[in-house]
């Protein structure tokens, strides 16, 4: 069973979030002056491929020794290559993981950061596929309902 859910494709943000800038008087009497440097999407401020990017949240602590916890929402990017050391998500039998791809040897492995959860070895036997590279995590602040 993997430990992760699909959430689904990213579409894009028509929301445009205002950035300013501070400054502070020299003389430190006068106050703090904030000016409009311009708007960006969401998207465009985090640099997200919106067509090839898909949410996911993770469901286990299978990963807890990076710092990401079940709960958390991971953007992946369809469009990256994996490489060795990539955080990726990957379908093995038709199960959904969040998993770091090691090359060891001339085989590619899946590694969890937990030492509970064995490695996954991905042989051309099986069914699975690399789905995308993990690019951005979330996690929603304790006080909010976790989304359903």
């Amino acid at each position: 069973m993997g430990n992760v859910r699909i959430i689904g494709r990213l579409g894009p943000s028509f929301a445009k979030l205002p950035l300013y800038t501070l400054a502070i008087d020299e003389n430190a009497k006068g106050p703090v002056r904030l000016r409009l440097e311009g708007c960006v999407s969401l998207d465009e401020l985090l640099g997200i491929d919106i067509p090839q990017t898909f949410t996911v949240r993770l469901e286990d602590d299978s990963m807890d020794g990076m710092g990401l916890v079940a709960g958390d929402l991971l953007l992946a990017d369809r469009s990256r290559v994996a490489v060795d050391g990539s955080l990726v998500v990957a379908v093995i039998e038709g199960d959904f993981y969040i998993r770091r791809l090691r090359h060891e040897d001339g085989r590619r492995v899946l590694m969890a950061e937990n030492a509970r959860y064995p490695a996954l070895n991905l042989s051309p036997e099986q069914d699975w596929m690399i789905r995308g590279v993990v690019t951005h995590s979330f996690r929603r602040p304790e006080r909010w309902q976790p989304l359903a």
